[in-house]
């Protein structure tokens, strides 16, 4: 069964690459056409958005088989998790802004460092922080609290939809994973979000899990404060 896994993963690989480049050179030339005509910059700007949307589900894609098959060398350094934070939610403050959402930041008064990736850290919270807005209805708020325990600091993303089964949590955190709601069946939803966002943690000395709260779902991610032992 792992060597099927493993080749799976592998054409999953080579498809994802092959796809990759001509939709690199399709937003590319996009960028080259010049034109004063409304009609033609719409249709430009919607071939941008579609290869755009594309490509970063191929780089989701990609970055699902690489942490799937291998621990790789992650340069663990101490960093204040609310620049972080800051990062993601100014990237995603179109998508916000396009559904009147509002993202309530409760941060501490100080350093909220831990021991991480930067990068890892970010592209995890990018997926939790997305979910919230992609799953929750227009006009809702997506709050962000920081919690500290002895060892460990927390980070809990809420939002305001429709929540979550408790039979249906562990699928969410399995590649492909998705639930059967009307809600959850976005058509740019690769099913892998949830997934990813665990593993960069996991590989980081980190947790990421579900909590029940009313009206809503609360992920939480936890990152270790203090300089710990890898063990891979």
């Amino acid at each position: 069964m792992e060597d099927l896994s493993s080749e799976q993963s592998n054409v999953l690989n080579t498809i994802a690459h092959e796809l990759k480049n001509p939709l690199i050179v399709i937003n590319g030339h996009a960028d080259l056409i010049k034109s004063d005509d409304l009609e033609v910059k719409k249709h430009i700007e919607s071939i941008k958005t579609v290869t755009g949307r594309l490509l970063k589900t191929i780089d989701t894609l990609l970055l699902s088989g690489k942490l799937d098959s291998t621990h790789a060398d992650v340069k663990i350094e101490l960093f204040d998790i609310n620049e972080q934070i800051r990062l993601v939610t100014e990237e995603l403050a179109q998508q916000l802004i396009s559904r009147n959402q509002k993202i309530i930041f409760r941060n501490t008064k100080r350093l909220a460092r831990v021991y991480g990736n930067p990068t890892y850290t970010y592209l995890a919270l990018y997926n939790l922080i997305e979910n919230a807005s992609k799953y929750s209805p227009d006009k809702t708020d997506i709050t962000i609290s920081i919690r500290t325990t002895q060892n460990s600091l927390k980070i809990l993303v809420r939002d305001q939809g429709v929540g979550i089964n408790k039979p249906d949590i562990e699928r969410l955190f399995t590649q492909f994973g998705k639930l059967k709601s009307p809600l959850h069946q976005r058509p740019n939803s690769t099913g892998l979000g949830l997934y990813i966002a665990r593993r960069l943690l996991e590989i980081m000395n980190g947790r990421l899990n579900y909590i029940n709260v009313r009206g809503g779902s609360c992920f939480v991610a936890s990152l270790p404060t203090t300089e710990q032992l890898r063990l891979f």
